[in-house]
């Protein structure tokens, strides 16, 4: 009876540990995706919302992140806001940009020097040269 208990014991403790490592490797493996929005708009506008819907699954996250008064942005609000939204950043990261959200990113991606994302699309960001 003892030995028989002992083995329930042994198998639901392998059992917890293979589905903790499960969930950890998911984690790890989980597309992020973070949506910046431009100039004199919100999480609301354009099609932000319609892409969150089209393509976040239970291997994909989207992150609309909303900045504050994009009538009369402040680059120091926006890159904290940034700082704070996207706590890490993997080759399982992805960026979508548009607007004033383009150089935004790129500073916010300049600042912190990643080595790896998986990728970016920047939408409609500039129109000429960006000098230092």
């Amino acid at each position: 009876m003892i030995r028989k208990l002992i083995l329930l014991v042994i198998f639901g403790l392998m059992s917890f540990v293979t589905n903790a490592k499960t969930l950890e490797f998911q984690e790890k493996n989980m597309r992020q995706i973070f949506v910046l929005h431009g100039y004199s708009a919100s999480i609301n506008d354009h099609w932000f919302l319609d892409l969150k819907h089209q393509i976040e699954d239970e291997n994909t996250t989207v992150t609309l992140i909303p900045f504050p008064d994009s009538e009369h942005p402040d680059v120091d609000a926006w890159q904290k806001v940034l700082d704070e939204q996207i706590p890490a950043v993997n080759e399982n990261t992805y960026f979508v940009a548009h607007s004033l959200g383009v150089i935004t990113l790129l500073h916010f991606l300049q600042r912190h020097d990643y080595q790896n994302i998986g990728g970016m699309i920047l939408v409609s960001g500039f129109s000429g040269p960006i000098s230092d």
